[in-house]
This record gives C-alpha cells, sequence and structure tokens, in this order.
C-alpha cells in the first residue's frame, strides 16, 4: 500500500502500530482513557493503574463510578475479570491484551454504552454470537488467531458496526467460508481484511456495503482478489476512497505488478 493509502487508513494505521483505537489519540476528551497493567507510549494521555490483585477486585466493582471512559487490558484478564470489568456501565471502549484467558464473552452483552470492542489474539473464545445483540457496537477488532471459532462467516454482526478489522497472526490466517456476514453490516464505513483466508465467493458480498469509505488489504496478496471483484467494487462502490482498487480494476500495469487476473 503506498504511502499516501495508509494516510487514508489511518483507523488501521493506528491499530496495528499503537494497539489503540485512533479516538484515543484525538481531541475528543469526553471519556477517561485508563490503562491497567502497562505504561503507554510516552506522551500518550492516559491514566495508568497498576493494581495489585486485591485492588483490582475493588478496582473493577467500582468502575461504574467513573465519568464514560474505555479500558485497555493488558494484564492477564481471566474469566473472573471479564465478568468483573463488565458491570461497569460507563464502559465506551474496551481492548483485551495478547494476555487474555477468558473462553466466554457472553457478558459483555450487558455493556450498553460499549461503542468500541479490540480483541487480540484471544484464542480461547468459541461463540462470539452474543455481538449480534449489540446494536451500539460502532468499532469492532479481531487480532490474531481465531483458532477456536468454527467460522466467523457464521456470525450476525452488529447492524450499526462502521469499523470492522480482521487480522490474521503473523504466522496463521483467520479462515472465513465467504464474506456474506460481512455484507450485512450496512453502515460500515471502514473494513480491513488482513491475513484472511475466505474459501470462496470472494469479494462480491462487500458490494453491499455502500456506505464502505475505505478498503484496507493485504498489499502482498492483491493477487488473493480476481480482476472482476475489483471491478465489481470499483463501479458498485461509490463512496469508497481506496485508491488501490481503482488501479487494481483499471491499470494493466498495476494489474501485472500484483498478477491480478
Amino acid at each position: 500500500m503506498h504511502p499516501d493509502e495508509i494516510q487514508n487508513v489511518f483507523p488501521f494505521h493506528e491499530i496495528y502500530t499503537k494497539g489503540l483505537w485512533p479516538s484515543l489519540n484525538s481531541k475528543d476528551r469526553s471519556f477517561e482513557p485508563l490503562s491497567l497493567g502497562k505504561e503507554p507510549s510516552p506522551g500518550a494521555n492516559i491514566t495508568v493503574l497498576q493494581p495489585t490483585p486485591e485492588e483490582k477486585d475493588y478496582l473493577f466493582s467500582n468502575l461504574c463510578r467513573f465519568k464514560p471512559m474505555r479500558l485497555q487490558c493488558d494484564f492477564r484478564c481471566d474469566q473472573k475479570a471479564l465478568e468483573s470489568i463488565t458491570q461497569a456501565s460507563s464502559l465506551t471502549g474496551l481492548e483485551f491484551g495478547v494476555a487474555s484467558t477468558f473462553c466466554d464473552i457472553s457478558s459483555i452483552a450487558r455493556l450498553s454504552s460499549l461503542e468500541e470492542l479490540y480483541f487480540s489474539t484471544a484464542n480461547k473464545i468459541s461463540d462470539i454470537s452474543c455481538l449480534s445483540q449489540m446494536d451500539h457496537l460502532k468499532n469492532l477488532a479481531f487480532q490474531g488467531a481465531y483458532k477456536s471459532v468454527a467460522d466467523f462467516a457464521s456470525v450476525e454482526l452488529p447492524r450499526n458496526i462502521q469499523t470492522l478489522v480482521f487480522s490474521g497472526g503473523d504466522t496463521s490466517k483467520v479462515a472465513v467460508s465467504n464474506l456474506e456476514f460481512i455484507g450485512q453490516c450496512k453502515k460500515l464505513r471502514y473494513l480491513a481484511l488482513v491475513q484472511l483466508k475466505v474459501r470462496g465467493r470472494g469479494l462480491s458480498s462487500l458490494i453491499e456495503l455502500q456506505s464502505l469509505e475505505y478498503l484496507y488489504l493485504d498489499f502482498y496478496r492483491l493477487r488473493d482478489w480476481s480482476l472482476s471483484d475489483y471491478r465489481l467494487l470499483y463501479e458498485g462502490l461509490p463512496n469508497l476512497k481506496s485508491d488501490f482498487v481503482r488501479l487494481a480494476a483499471t491499470d494493466t500495469e498495476f494489474q501485472k505488478l500484483h498478477k491480478i487476473k
């Protein structure tokens, strides 16, 4: 992806380089950023708490006293800790790090103010069907290899989702049978499909995303998708601003370079 294209996909650039949602670095301070267990990047405007195990239980049970905030869980978050966290009704953003060990995320559905949810390599999760109940969720990301989830394609995603990220691990891919489950997200504006193995039907299901503005694919694996896929998106998505789609659909030199057929 060209440098100017990366700038256009700013939300994903932030997720991959900093592990934070972009609004965490914005001027919007209507929430209280909070990090547990790890020092943030220099200059980051984040409240850092490093509680003892005893203090964690007290902290979790009193989170709802805070003004609207997001929680970045970099500690070893087990099932008990997750149940405590989801008692905090004020949470607007929730990010789980690679040390998370919980299996059941159904309690997250009770967070009626949650707008942003980010999982990083939570391999033990086997059922994400509870997400379909969260119509208030706007940003959703899965990063890492989700070996326990049989097929994301069988899941109904939140209907008001605006940003969606699927990113496989360094040595493994997230695998789905098709992309029809993404096509149901009519309000989607940003979509990243990285290290994602699609078994059939290509990108054709994305034509349903008439609000889509930015699409991010593996730039070095553009050949995984057909020329007809790129032409379909270029001609059928009027709001799409990702320039590589235009090049893949119309530029013969670009097609040769990336072996798009």
